[in-house]
């Protein structure tokens, strides 16, 4: 009920690393499909993957769909990249609601 009480959120720890070189492996990130199914980053190994991460909440993720509907109608029949859309929202109908309502065709994983 007191807004100004300070919060306290505990401790957040995190580590930069320096950013990956053409070549190198990208680190292992896992979640879940809108189909519920565990996913693994690991899984689309030898296929060049675009990851996006995404949220319903965020703005500048809604300005950058018209360029990845884009990319995608371009590559999606060759194969020559996959988009990957990993969405951040905590529950996962809110970005299912957005989905079935905007119709995007690359694949969604909750991260």
């Amino acid at each position: 009920p007191n807004q100004d009480a300070p919060l306290d959120l505990g401790t957040l720890n995190y580590e930069l690393t320096p950013p990956l070189q053409p070549g190198q492996t990208a680190p292992e990130i896992e979640g879940t499909t809108i189909e519920d199914a565990k996913w693994r980053l690991s899984d689309e190994r030898g296929k060049p993957v675009l990851l996006i991460l995404w949220g319903t909440f965020d703005g500048p993720s809604r300005v950058q769909i018209p360029v990845l509907r884009e990319i995608f109608q371009h590559y999606e029949k060759d194969e020559r990249l996959q988009i990957i859309g990993g969405f951040l929202d905590y529950r996962i109908y809110i970005a299912q609601d957005y989905l079935n309502q905007n119709s995007e065709s690359w694949a969604h994983k909750q991260i």
